[in-house]
């Protein structure tokens, strides 16, 4: 994509369409937000790794969250006996690369608990990603005229919520219902409504967790262990808990 209008026009590869909708669903970097609102990819000073392992390498494994200062893994199983991982830290600047991302994590991670270090280590070195951790300012509107913003372009998020690729799936579904009713401000009400909250407490999530005071991290991991999990997953329902609307 070249150009978009919000009167529904775009141009690509020197052609120029007209449509009565332009659906922008083109990530956080998104051409079209940048375009026609505003809103660059902002740094938030943390950086992510991940990985999955392979079926029955590392088995069995308890889903769990450990916290150091200024760091935090996560672990998931999956189904096939396979497990994800992640591994989120501080980053001074954006775009350090590495030539061994899985010698990286292991290099920071060599000292922690089991079975960290051997889910890394089990990893094909090939599969671990590494990307820097943005978002955006919240947006005044997702709707201009005939272009609509969706997903990341509208309201990316740093992944502490767990939110980020649920929260695009919600769109389509409020989007189309939205259209069958021929209510398109009502897309745009209903997700700003939604999603600004939840990007706000992803945003004061990585403050806590990149905060590398002892005090603050003595906290932090004193409330992560004496909290109960029933009481944890209580306080992340109001994220996690929706119900669709009603598509005919």
């Amino acid at each position: 994509m070249t150009a978009v209008s919000t009167d529904g026009t775009v141009t690509c590869a020197g052609e120029t369409l007209s449509a009565d909708l332009v659906i922008a669903a083109d990530g956080v970097n998104s051409i079209t937000r940048r375009t026609l609102w505003s809103g660059n990819a902002v740094f938030q000073h943390r950086t992510v790794w991940r990985g999955v392992t392979p079926s029955g390498s590392v088995w069995p494994v308890r889903e769990s969250l450990t916290l150091g200062r200024g760091m935090q893994v996560g672990v998931l199983p999956l189904p096939d006996e396979r497990v994800y991982w992640f591994l989120t830290a501080n980053a001074d600047k954006p775009n350090q690369l590495y030539a061994d991302d899985r010698a990286e994590v292991l290099r920071m991670l060599r000292h922690w608990h089991r079975p960290i270090p051997e889910l890394v280590a089990a990893t094909p070195e090939d599969q671990v990603l590494h990307n820097d951790i943005v978002d955006i300012d919240p947006l005044e509107t997702f709707v201009q005229d005939r272009v609509v913003l969706l997903g990341d372009a509208a309201h990316a998020m740093p992944p502490d919520l767990g939110q980020g690729a649920c929260q695009a799936l919600e769109d389509a579904v409020v989007l189309a219902a939205a259209l069958a009713d021929d209510d398109l401000p009502r897309y745009d009400r209903d997700r700003r409504a939604r999603v600004h909250p939840m990007t706000a407490a992803a945003r004061a999530s990585v403050t806590r967790t990149s905060n590398t005071s002892p005090l603050t991290h003595l906290a932090l991991t004193l409330t992560a262990r004496f909290i109960p999990a029933t009481s944890w997953r209580q306080a992340t329902a109001k994220w996690s808990n929706w119900t669709a609307p009603k598509l005919p």
